[in-house]
């Protein structure tokens, strides 16, 4: 799903906007060194330049880990730790899919639009793990849309249990 301006920017924007004018104060592209707690709650962030920001409630969104060029470094999956929460194996989810095979690479199906395709990730034995049936496209460095993004998540653990098997044998 995507918003007619096709920006994730304009969702964010309207998110800010609507916050802003609750009367919620939004701190955005700051660099959070860690939270702060007091009896077991949140009281507050500490910035890494030292700044002490207190709260009655704070929320974080920071990200996954999945695209750090986007700023997402994972820091929040340590507070929400620290914040006695438990967290589970980590896998890229929702991303698009990267190639190195010779016809992506010299982008011979760059921009090209598959409609309602049933895309399947298969296990190192051929066998389908999970296929969603959706729209793809072909880009400059491999395959993206819904049913990319949908499948990633697959992917990657397919990929983690395959190179572990490989590294054990």
């Amino acid at each position: 799903m995507f918003p007619v301006s096709n920006s994730a920017r304009s969702v964010a924007e309207a998110m800010v906007q609507r916050m802003e004018k609750l009367g919620v104060k939004v701190y955005m592209k700051t660099a959070v060194k860690h939270l702060c707690y007091e009896s077991g709650q949140v009281t507050g962030v500490v910035l890494l330049d030292g700044q002490k920001i207190t709260a009655k409630s704070v929320i974080v969104a920071v990200g996954g880990k999945s695209v750090p060029r986007t700023g997402s470094t994972g820091d929040g999956y340590a507070w929400a730790k620290a914040a006695g929460h438990t967290i589970t194996e980590l896998y890229p989810t929702e991303v698009p899919l990267t190639s190195r095979e010779k016809f992506i690479q010299e982008k011979r199906l760059q921009g090209i639009s598959l409609r309602d395709v049933a895309l399947s990730v298969l296990n190192s034995k051929g066998k389908a793990i999970i296929t969603h049936q959706m729209d793809m496209i072909f880009t400059h460095f491999g395959i993206s849309g819904p049913a990319v993004l949908r499948c990633s998540m697959f992917v990657g653990k397919e990929l983690k249990k395959t190179r572990k098997r490989h590294h054990e044998a």
